[in-house]
């Protein structure tokens, strides 16, 4: 298949006649404004990725043909972001439960408190609700009046200052 040369001018006619359409599958797929800047920057990148690839002699319209790309790319990257946050919340779920039981020289024992005291107030809210109390992203999400991302953003960060704060052992596993 022969790929083609997108001009700028090219480019900015169908961006401009297929922008309502990138904005709303932009939007369906958002929960938070964040969201829905990262999804329509997805969706104009597919479209220029589906106006290099589309081949008219399949008998599809150019319409269909990007409906179907940027529906699969945003799905693709919601799903990634659900798993990358389930796999952080598994690994500490599992350091807190090895901390629980640690002994350190007999005498010490690191609480999950003292842990999270290290963290300001968003961080140890939104890891307690998250880790802690099971509660599902969604949860979290609409309890702090956040995006996905921003709960990804703090756990990352809290991460970083935990990591910070007990060596660069205390979370092999990230």
């Amino acid at each position: 298949m022969r790929k083609r040369r997108i001009t700028s001018s090219y480019f900015d006619y169908y961006y401009r006649k297929f922008k309502p359409f990138l904005v709303k599958r932009a939007g369906s797929m958002a929960s938070q404004r964040s969201d829905f800047d990262d999804y329509l920057a997805m969706s104009m990148a597919e479209l220029m990725n589906s106006m290099i690839r589309f081949d008219p002699s399949v008998g599809a319209t150019l319409l269909t043909w990007l409906g179907n790309r940027v529906s699969g790319v945003l799905r693709h990257a919601k799903r990634s972001v659900d798993r990358n946050l389930r796999r952080e919340g598994l690994m500490f779920n599992d350091k807190i439960n090895e901390l629980k039981s640690r002994d350190v020289d007999c005498e010490v024992k690191i609480t999950v408190e003292e842990i999270l005291s290290i963290l300001n107030d968003t961080e140890r809210s939104m890891l307690k609700s998250r880790f802690m109390e099971s509660m599902s992203l969604k949860e979290v999400e609409s309890d702090s009046n956040t995006s996905r991302a921003k709960v990804m953003n703090v756990c990352r960060l809290a991460k970083e200052r935990l990591v910070e704060n007990f060596g660069e052992n205390f979370m092999d596993e990230y």
